[in-house]
């Protein structure tokens, strides 16, 4: 069945969503205000990529969301005066399991009968309850202009996003046999320290990557399992990924440092240690 979360987030990528369906786009997570509901200022937090469950996330996607939420939550209570919020996941709707997080403003005046789960009732209404689009889109204005910190630090996040699917693109076995596509990846500074106690140069990987096996490592047509990848910034532009990698029963611990080189990211330096 056609993911309907999936659809509005491509016609975000293609800049074609309204101010209220675009609020703020971090690394890897969209807030929006809900498309047909009765409450000003629910909003919902979405994670770019399908994902069904909470317990699918990767780990730096999960760490993202705890201050999203906190932020959200601050910045809905100096708008719309809130006394509280609500934090929600199911993603059970046959249009939308994809995880999503709604975050709903509480009101004073909100009747006890929608208080609790109690206000969903005020989700999915008839148009004539619907929140107006001029109205969803002022405050979406307001919202943004208080997420500015988190809009600045979306950038870091996006970058970080992209230095883990980098990382993840460099163990594709297509990938890896191209020196073309190895080559834009690669600063010219690279060096790693592999596994096996070697010291590679950028022309020594390129060359063994060509020949899809490097010294001492299974064969790169083996599927390679990825499991703990996280990314943190630790200086203005260079990011520390790492992660662990499993391939032929073999288990190698990797950290690896994407720096910004010439308008997109490299990598500069790797290193893998045997793991149990």
């Amino acid at each position: 069945m056609t993911c309907r979360t999936c659809e509005l987030l491509a016609r975000r990528d293609r800049g074609e969503a309204p101010p209220w369906d675009a609020i703020v786009r971090t690394g890897f997570w969209d807030v929006v205000h809900c498309d047909r509901g009765a409450v000003v200022g629910w909003t919902i937090l979405v994670i770019r990529r399908h994902v069904s469950a909470v317990a699918d996330l990767t780990a730096a996607e999960a760490a993202a969301i705890g201050p999203l939420v906190h932020r959200v939550s601050g910045a809905l209570t100096q708008v719309l005066g809130c006394e509280s919020t609500y934090v929600v996941n199911f993603a059970e709707h046959p249009l939308h399991r994809h995880v999503h997080i709604h975050v709903i403003p509480r009101g004073p005046d909100l009747g006890p009968e929608f208080r609790g789960p109690g206000i969903f009732q005020l989700l999915n209404v008839d148009e004539s309850r619907n929140v107006p689009e001029q109205q969803k889109n002022e405050f979406a204005t307001q919202l943004r202009e208080l997420l500015d910190d988190a809009a600045v630090g979306a950038k870091s996040e996006l970058m970080a996003a992209e230095a883990c699917r980098l990382e993840v693109a460099l163990l594709d076995a297509d990938v890896r046999r191209d020196p073309e596509q190895v080559g834009l990846l690669l600063h010219p500074d690279f060096a790693e320290f592999g596994s096996s106690g070697r010291v590679w140069s950028r022309a020594d990987t390129i060359e063994a990557l060509a020949g899809e096996q490097l010294a001492g490592e299974p064969s790169g047509t083996s599927p390679v399992k990825i499991a703990d990848m996280q990314a943190a910034e630790i200086a203005s532009g260079a990011f520390l990924v790492t992660y662990r990698s499993t391939r032929a029963g073999r288990t190698v611990l990797r950290s690896s440092m994407w720096v910004a080189h010439e308008g997109r990211l490299r990598i500069r330096w790797h290193q893998g240690t045997q793991g149990r």
